[in-house]
């Protein structure tokens, strides 16, 4: 008797949840970011920080991630412009991207202090719905012998989920 009470109170729980998932557009997962439009603004917030080398952690990161078709990075792909972090100089936050195995991948590398410090980094993007997705980002800096690295994962959405 217990069981078909426990069986019943489930079946009218899940009710409403598989209603309201025939509503939903079937999306492949993982998707394939050449079938989203990714121009636009999105909103990144980051966790799963590590660092190698002897350096600081650095704060958890949110902002916004903003991706066009036009810039000065732009050959045959995207300029993507990250918010929310410490970007010293400016340029460590523009990155060159395209779409790579169905995710954005995006990189960037410049001279980033006067005793010529090196920054090289860069993400990548899988998409699991139009517009959400999860991403892994990667930043060495080097000058000679000293390296640094920074990895940390993110999640980026179209609509700001982190909002008041």
């Amino acid at each position: 008797m217990f069981r078909h009470v426990l069986l019943s109170a489930a079946l009218l729980t899940l009710a409403p949840i598989s209603a309201a998932a025939e509503d939903v557009e079937p999306y492949p997962i993982p998707g394939d970011a050449n079938n989203i439009d990714l121009t636009g603004v999105w909103y990144h917030r980051s966790f799963n920080h590590m660092v190698e080398g002897r350096c600081p952690l650095g704060p958890h990161i949110a902002g916004t991630m903003t991706v066009s078709t036009t810039g000065e990075a732009v050959d045959s792909g995207y300029s993507i412009t990250l918010t929310g972090g410490e970007c010293r100089p400016a340029g460590v936050c523009q990155f060159a991207g395209d779409i790579i195995n169905g995710g954005l991948y995006a990189a960037n590398d410049l001279v980033v202090d006067d005793e010529g410090g090196r920054v090289s980094s860069g993400f990548y993007v899988t998409f699991f719905a139009r517009d959400f997705g999860v991403g892994w980002y990667q930043a060495v800096y080097t000058l000679d012998d000293f390296t640094c690295s920074w990895t940390h994962s993110f999640s980026v959405r179209r609509d700001d989920p982190w909002e008041d």
